[in-house]
């Protein structure tokens, strides 16, 4: 029943949740569509790189702005070699730039223009910086974005947020691990990387003497106890497989393992080999969750089939389980002779099953 005083009190205080609710979503949407002036830089690099700086989220669009801002780096790690306006649209973005004086050039400073133009554009890469590695492998170096500042040309003022990125120096060694001597008519060869950090997708090529060995199968990896889905397979000529793969969502993979078993055929007499090459498949590179292209290293095998060799080790399953004998929860990180698997919370006084993976007979590091 309608009750006049009593619905209309009612009606208002969900009109004032609603309003509520409404001005919350509206606070984090602005929050989150904030412009913002970020470094994009490769994570991983063992070569000379770009990193350049973009603008993102930009209502009123990108034309007709100015500002600067400084960069910072490690000078023992990276140095700047040239810095450029990219090109927005059609129209190339007008900078200036030099070491700040007493940073030992490990700071340079930045004055940009971004032309006017009839674009809309409300994001785009505007400068562009070249740097050359003068560190060692395994160094990383910050790229600190800061003192910057943003206004259209007639003086408004725009506040964004500032973002910096990393890079490191390094590769991945992905090795085809087969038995150097071979015995029979059928073997296996394991695709394997190492110390991968948030692996999502990729692809190579495994090149072989066909008049020796020939592929009969591909069967998917796995990498810190995830699965590595092979998306797909193929001969790309009659001595030259192609084989995709993929992680299903966007949460990617780290540590060491497999990324494909490949089984192979002997066609050849005794006292054959053949070069088992993996390279990189074309535009297929491996790419982290962010996209970013991971460098690689590769690292090919040689084998020979001789009957009278000794069969290699099988490898067999082993599970692997934690228990926790402490009185508080413990992250448990698994090693597996010295190399980093997977790390799991293990409660006190529980026992975790980590996963099971396939090792040589013998003795190992746990």
């Amino acid at each position: 029943m309608y009750t006049k005083n009593k619905d209309l009190k009612q009606l208002g205080v969900m009109i004032a949740a609603v309003l509520i609710i409404t001005i919350t979503f509206a606070a984090q949407a602005s929050a989150e569509d904030e412009p913002e002036i970020s470094v994009r830089a490769p994570d991983w690099t063992t070569t000379a790189f770009d990193a350049v700086i973009k603008m993102e989220y930009v209502d009123d669009g990108i034309k007709d702005m100015e500002g600067e801002f400084d960069l910072s780096f490690d000078a023992d790690v990276v140095s700047v070699v040239s810095v450029t306006g990219k090109k927005i649209k059609t129209k190339v973005v007008s900078i200036e730039w030099d070491f700040v004086e007493g940073s030992d050039n490990m700071k340079i400073h930045i004055n940009f223009i971004i032309p006017d133009d009839t674009s809309t554009r409300t994001y785009g890469d505007f400068v562009e910086i070249r740097f050359n590695l003068v560190g060692d492998v395994g160094e990383e170096s910050l790229l600190d974005i800061s003192g910057g500042s943003l206004a259209y040309k007639d003086g408004t003022p725009v506040s964004a947020k500032w973002t910096d990125d990393t890079v490191s120096i390094g590769s991945f060694d992905v090795t085809v691990n087969a038995p150097e001597y071979i015995p029979t008519d059928t073997f296996d060869a394991d695709i394997d990387i190492t110390d991968v950090e948030d692996l999502e997708s990729g692809g190579f090529e495994l090149s072989f003497n066909s008049s020796v060995v020939n592929v009969t199968a591909v069967e998917s990896g796995k990498i810190s106890g995830n699965e590595m889905p092979v998306e797909m397979w193929c001969f790309n000529e009659h001595n030259t497989i192609r084989v995709l793969f993929n992680l299903p969502g966007t949460k990617g993979v780290s540590g060491s393992g497999t990324l494909a078993t490949v089984t192979f055929a002997v066609i050849g007499e005794d006292g054959d080999s053949s070069v088992l090459d993996v390279d990189t498949y074309q535009s297929e590179h491996f790419t982290n969750t962010e996209t970013d292209r991971l460098p690689i290293n590769w690292i090919d095998a040689n084998v020979t089939f001789d009957s009278a060799a000794r069969s290699p080790p099988s490898e067999t399953d082993t599970y692997v389980y934690v228990k926790n004998l402490d009185d508080d929860k413990l992250t448990g990180f698994l090693f597996i002779d010295g190399n980093f698997i997977i790390d799991k919370d293990v409660s006190s006084g529980s026992t975790k099953k980590y996963s099971n993976y396939k090792l040589l007979e013998g003795l190992h590091d746990f």
